[in-house]
């Protein structure tokens, strides 16, 4: 990647790499070093859409990495015994589930995705407002977390309408009722 640093399958598979560790630590519950492997795959995959700004399905595992780096972070604050490094955490949580949710509404915005792209980009925008709404509900200053909680009710349930046969959008809707 060093000598090619925008050869976009290097840069993929590194992504991908390093995403997997991640998905690795935060399994064995190792949030520290899930959360720095989240944060390198970030950035790998920033420069990924930086090279390929076009490409949807880029700008989609970026905001899905974040949203595990987000994860992370909650389930960081979750274990934590320190009250300052708890809120701490649970703020990054929300910075990174607000920026997942930023780079998926931009990328839905573009005019030439597939299809499929496309319901993958609303069904993870979908379980990105619910979330954030779980993490709303228990910041110690709530804020509203009936905003994004309905935001991902009516967006679950236009992908109901509009792919009522799709076995997936079936499966995240007993999900995430």
């Amino acid at each position: 990647v060093k000598q090619t640093p925008r050869d976009a399958k290097r840069l993929k598979d590194l992504g991908d790499t390093t995403q997997a560790l991640g998905n690795v630590w935060f399994t064995k519950k190792d949030y520290s070093k899930a959360r720095q492997a989240y944060k390198d795959a970030v950035e790998i995959r920033r420069r990924l859409v930086a090279a390929n700004a076009s490409d949807g399905e880029y700008q989609r595992v970026l905001a899905n990495t974040y949203m595990n780096l987000g994860r992370a972070d909650f389930d960081a604050a979750q274990v934590s015994t320190d009250d300052k490094e708890y809120l701490e955490l649970l703020g990054e949580a929300q910075k990174q589930y607000s920026e997942a949710q930023k780079i998926r509404e931009e990328a839905l915005t573009k005019a030439k995705l597939s299809k499929d792209l496309q319901s993958k980009l609303r069904r993870d925008l979908a379980k990105g407002y619910f979330q954030l709404g779980n993490l709303k509900k228990i910041l110690p200053k709530p804020t509203d977390p009936i905003g994004p909680m309905t935001q991902a009710l009516a967006a679950f349930e236009q992908i109901a309408a509009d792919e009522p046969d799709d076995l997936e959008t079936k499966k995240i809707g007993r999900a995430h009722v």
